[in-house]
């Protein structure tokens, strides 16, 4: 058992805080508190730069894949449909070619696809290029596809 003495000692001890250390404990933990709170805003951020590279990946696999169909469907159409150059693409549709490029319905992203013909070599180079703007910078994601007559 403690002696009473002693015990009003404790007490006085453990509730005598000045000032100066209250506001000491009040600091810290505030600095704390706004250190964690930058780091989630940082990690929130990549995360959803993230999910839009994950997105205009996407968007330029669809193109590729789409072109891959439209060259199955015949070499002589696939080559005619479109210039030699930059042509956009905001939706799946030769007849839909854009400039200057339109966004993706809906999407705040541009498809663009820079393709290049040779005749000689039976083969078409495609470059897609998916581009957004975030947070005052540019971004885009690119993909490249060789398509030949005989593949």
């Amino acid at each position: 058992m403690i002696p009473l003495k002693l015990m009003k000692n404790k007490i006085n001890f453990l509730s005598s805080f000045s000032l100066i250390e209250v506001l000491i404990f009040i600091t810290i933990l505030s600095i704390f508190f706004v250190a964690a709170a930058s780091v989630t805003i940082g990690v929130l951020r990549d995360i959803k730069i993230n999910e839009h590279k994950i997105l205009a990946t996407r968007y330029a696999s669809e193109l590729i894949e789409w072109m891959s169909g439209e060259k199955e469907k015949g070499w002589i159409e696939f080559t005619g449909s479109f210039s030699n150059g930059t042509n956009c693409f905001s939706g799946l549709n030769w007849n839909d070619l854009t400039t200057p490029c339109d966004a993706i319905s809906s999407t705040i992203f541009t498809r663009s696809a820079d393709l290049t013909k040779n005749p000689a070599n039976d083969q078409v180079d495609v470059v897609v290029e998916v581009s957004w703007n975030e947070l005052g910078k540019d971004n885009s994601v690119q993909s490249t596809r060789l398509f030949k007559l005989w593949e």
